[in-house]
């Protein structure tokens, strides 16, 4: 499925069920909606990707060109002094964009709401009222849209301890990346200094370090097997 697409879902389905909640369950019983439906909706939205990624990992072949040494990798993000400063940043503003939303929701709640629906709105009929709601889910999802473009760090770094090169692709832990790699979603720099190649993937700002003693030879590899001729 197009990436928009399931983006535009991820917005929609929450907005429309939040609303229909909020208007015909009692309210007694919308907070414990939502919070089921926050738990189940983060974990099939953590774990769909995860899986996806393993299968296309479990059913990669081809032959190895190259397999990482685990521990030559650990000693040199280890000796990565910058890599530690680029992941305080990065759980900082994780860490935002996880308190935040509860602070705009409770602030919204009680500026917003209460104009759209006001406390005696007993002449509002169904419809109505439900139309209100999604206006006011709407209203606090583009906020906490707008908080996540800023607060979002422009890459997640995730340093690949255990990798292999295939001449068919990247096997990446449990990610696979296919060959030719498609230069529209990645883009690849390699650090001579800092010792990695970076694989940066643009859908989802994930950016891939594979370290190596000789990351000049990574990158060759990518260019004979990777690149499309």
């Amino acid at each position: 499925m197009n990436s928009k697409i399931t983006m535009a879902l991820y917005i929609i389905i929450p907005l429309i069920f939040f609303a229909t909640v909020s208007t015909f369950v009692p309210p007694n019983w919308t907070f414990v909606v939502f919070l089921l439906y926050t738990i189940v909706f983060l974990s099939i939205a953590s774990i769909i990707p995860q899986l996806r990624a393993r299968k296309k990992a479990s059913e990669a072949g081809g032959n190895v060109i190259l397999r990482s040494n685990e521990q030559e990798v650990l000693k040199l993000i280890t000796k990565d002094t910058q890599l530690s400063d680029e992941i305080k940043s990065q759980l900082t503003s994780t860490m935002i964009l996880f308190i935040a939303p509860f602070i705009i929701w409770y602030i919204v709640s009680i500026t917003i709401y209460p104009i759209l629906i006001p406390q005696n709105s007993g002449n509002i009929d169904l419809m109505q009222r439900f139309l209100r709601n999604l206006i006011f889910y709407g209203i606090l999802m583009g906020i906490f849209q707008g908080l996540r473009m800023v607060t979002m760090p422009k890459k997640m770094i995730i340093a690949i301890t255990k990798y292999e090169i295939r001449n068919v692709g990247l096997k990446l832990g449990s990610i696979f990346i296919p060959f030719p790699i498609d230069l529209k979603r990645y883009s690849i720099s390699v650090d001579h200094k800092r010792c990695f190649v970076e694989i940066f993937d643009r859908s989802s700002r994930q950016a891939f370090r594979l370290y190596a003693t000789d990351p000049q030879k990574i990158i060759s590899i990518i260019e004979r097997y990777g690149m499309s001729k």
